[in-house]
């Protein structure tokens, strides 16, 4: 693990694995109230080819700083551009999970996917109004009580407690502050704007179960050839543990 000093001055936790001088790489941006350590599990599937593999915390989550509200997706997107060209990287497999989604597609228009070969998006698309008015009020009563129900909702099925206490440890890790400007980042973000500024092909995985972000938000986004859209019948948001193995397999582009 390394910090990443940002062009204003914060610092952004990347942990990296292979080799700097791989042809390949991939970099995974984490969803909502979590960190790089959801991709964790992913990583060592990666390995068998040579290719560089990053997980940034984005700003105000996990190890990372910088958690100010206000063009908080342009701010991450410029994170990842200045991370992409410390690195040197090239041949970029994208892949971001929820708000990741929304920051990876931020960058891909931003950016004209500088250096991007195709991206898998997972959970993305626009958040249902009665999942919107949910995050609201649990919000509104605190970041420790918006986690707690963020980590339980995010499964298909009720998760087991180990599952709870880890996914609880993960989110308290977060800045109130990062998570709140995050949210409303998330919350109101015009999907299908970035995904005009969008030139690389594009998988999205979706969890038939998502209680946050329905099938048919992503559906909406597979407008060309260059996109595709794969449904989980048993995964809620979380799919990058709920269904890693497929996750794997997506960015290898064998599904």
């Amino acid at each position: 693990m390394y910090f990443l000093l940002t062009s204003d001055g914060q610092r952004i936790a990347v942990h990296a694995y292979g080799p700097r001088e791989a042809e390949e790489s991939v970099v995974m941006l984490h969803g909502w109230w979590m960190n790089h350590r959801v991709f964790e599990a992913a990583v060592s599937s990666l390995l068998h080819k040579k290719r560089r593999v990053l997980l940034p915390d984005l700003r105000g989550f996990g190890g990372s700083a910088g958690a100010e509200a206000g063009g908080f997706l342009a701010r991450m997107a410029l994170d990842v551009y200045e991370l992409v060209k410390l690195e040197n990287l090239r041949n970029i497999t994208f892949v971001g999970h929820g708000l990741g989604a929304a920051a990876a597609l931020r960058y891909l228009r931003l950016f004209s996917g500088f250096r991007v070969r195709r991206a898998v998006m997972l959970s993305a698309g626009e958040i249902s109004r009665e999942a919107a008015y949910a995050c609201d009020a649990w919000c509104s009563r605190g970041s420790v009580e918006a986690a707690t129900w963020f980590c339980r909702e995010m499964w298909a099925q009720p998760p087991n407690p180990a599952h709870m206490r880890w996914a609880e440890q993960v989110a308290f890790g977060a800045s109130g502050i990062a998570a709140a400007a995050a949210w409303d980042a998330w919350k109101n973000e015009d999907w299908a704007v970035d995904m005009e500024g969008v030139s690389v092909p594009v998988r999205f995985l979706h969890g038939a179960r998502d209680a946050f972000v329905p099938p048919a938000s992503a559906e909406v986004l597979c407008k060309n050839r260059e996109t595709s859209l794969h449904l989980l019948e048993n995964a809620g948001h979380a799919i990058p543990l709920e269904a890693g193995v497929t996750l794997g397999a997506a960015i290898e582009g064998d599904i």
